[in-house]
C-alpha cells in the first residue's frame, strides 16, 4: 500500500507539475468582392472545441481608399471592429491610403491603421485592430467565424482574395475529468500512506 500510495503521489506530482502545452489552430477562408456601397461576409466553420488563448487575424485584401472601409469580426455574440474608415473624422473621407496585401491583426502589434495617411499604399505588416482581439480570450474556437467588410463611399473598389484565424490555445487547460479522479486518488493514497505511517506495532510478552 504504502509503494502504490508513493508512485500515485509522484504521478500526481509530474502531472500537476508538467504545464498544459500552448497549441497553433489555424483556419482559413474564401473571399469575395467589395463594390461601393456594399456589404459582403464570408464564414469560416471551426469544429475543434479548445479554449482560445489569443487570436489573430489576417486578410489578404486589395482595395483603394481605406477611408470607405470598415472590417468585424464575429462569432457568437461577440463582435470585434478590426478597423472602422480610418480617418472618419478628424478627416472627411478618411485615410486616402491603398490596401494591396495581406495585412495581420494582432494586440501585440505597435500600432493600428494610420487615421492621416500619406503612404499610397500601406506595406503589408501587423496592425492592432480598433477593438481587441482579447475580447474572444477564454472563449470556445468551435463555431462559426464571420468577417464582414462594408465600403461606404463610392469611387473605390476592391475584393478580398481570402483571410485567415491563427489561434493560440491550449495553456492553462482546465484538467479533464479522468485527470481529476487521478488526483482524487492520489491524494486518497496519500492520505491512507500517512495514515499507515503512524500505526505503530503491539509487542507482547509472555510471563
Amino acid at each position: 500500500m504504502i509503494a502504490f500510495a508513493r508512485l500515485t503521489a509522484f504521478s500526481l506530482a509530474c502531472a500537476l507539475a508538467t504545464p498544459a502545452m500552448a497549441a497553433e489552430l489555424v483556419e482559413t477562408g474564401g473571399g469575395f468582392d467589395i463594390d461601393d456601397n456594399q456589404s459582403a461576409s464570408s464564414d469560416i466553420v471551426v469544429a475543434a472545441n479548445e479554449t482560445i488563448e489569443s487570436l489573430t487575424v489576417s486578410l489578404d485584401i486589395q482595395h483603394t481608399y481605406l477611408g470607405d472601409l470598415i472590417a468585424t469580426l464575429s462569432n457568437g455574440t461577440t463582435t470585434v471592429t478590426l478597423f472602422d474608415r480610418p480617418g472618419v473624422p478628424p478627416l472627411t473621407f478618411g485615410n486616402s491610403d491603398d490596401l494591396d496585401g495581406v495585412y495581420t491583426f494582432d494586440d501585440l502589434a505597435s500600432d493600428p491603421f494610420s487615421e492621416t495617411g500619406g503612404l499610397g499604399t500601406i506595406p503589408e505588416g501587423s496592425f492592432q485592430s480598433q477593438d481587441p482581439l482579447s475580447a474572444f480570450a477564454g472563449a470556445s474556437t468551435a463555431g462559426t467565424w464571420t468577417l464582414t467588410i462594408s465600403d461606404n463611399a463610392g469611387g473605390d473598389q476592391g475584393a478580398l482574395a481570402g483571410w485567415s484565424l491563427n489561434f493560440i490555445t491550449g495553456a492553462g487547460a482546465v484538467p479533464e475529468p479522468g485527470t481529476w479522479l487521478l488526483m482524487i486518488l492520489g491524494f486518497g493514497a496519500i492520505g491512507a500512506s500517512m495514515r499507515q505511517g503512524k500505526v505503530r506495532k503491539a509487542s507482547v510478552s509472555y510471563a
